[in-house]
């Protein structure tokens, strides 16, 4: 891949829990579901790294229930974010751990409830790590990339359940 990613993607259908680092994200939002954007979020966001001179990164980030999607800020713009506007923010993403389900195919409502489904199993079959936020979708190619070929992932932040202690979420 041409771009440069902002973490390691997860290998398709393994489920594993990974670090993600700080940092700084574009973001936009609607009222509606992500997914009946029909990619207005992501060229809403394209434009405005494209007007910025901003590199793209790898992967993006979608919230499906209302609609958000991100973009990363890659290392060429540390400390030199661009600003807000209007339809687009700049947000100081924190560090989190999340459960990662790698997964192949088009960037669907279908896809990420199915693999949002794998997580939440995962999830109740173990008592290690709980749910500690929703789960989102996490998309690794352009919309113009065919989507035999597309990969994504679903993401769940989680944190480390107490000893003996398991909660009932997701």
């Amino acid at each position: 891949m041409g771009y440069e990613a902002v973490y390691e993607r997860t290998p398709v259908d393994v489920v594993e829990v990974k670090e993600l680092p700080e940092r700084v994200a574009l973001e936009t939002r609607t009222e509606r579901s992500y997914f009946a954007e029909d990619n207005g979020l992501f060229m809403r966001l394209f434009r405005y790294i494209d007007a910025n001179e901003i590199a793209m990164t790898v992967p993006v980030e979608a919230e499906p229930e209302p609609g958000a999607m991100r973009f990363f800020v890659g290392r060429n713009h540390e400390g030199a974010a661009p600003e807000s506007v209007e339809a687009v923010e700049v947000v100081a993403m924190p560090a989190r751990t999340v459960a990662s389900l790698g997964m192949r195919g088009g960037y669907s409502q279908r896809n990420f409830e199915k693999g949002r489904k794998v997580l939440e199993g995962w999830l109740a079959d173990q008592s290690e790590w709980v749910a500690a936020g929703e789960a989102y979708a996490v998309y690794w190619h352009g919309p113009f990339v065919p989507r035999w070929l597309k990969r994504a992932e679903v993401h769940w932040p989680v944190r480390a359940a107490e000893a003996g202690l398991k909660t009932d979420e997701p």
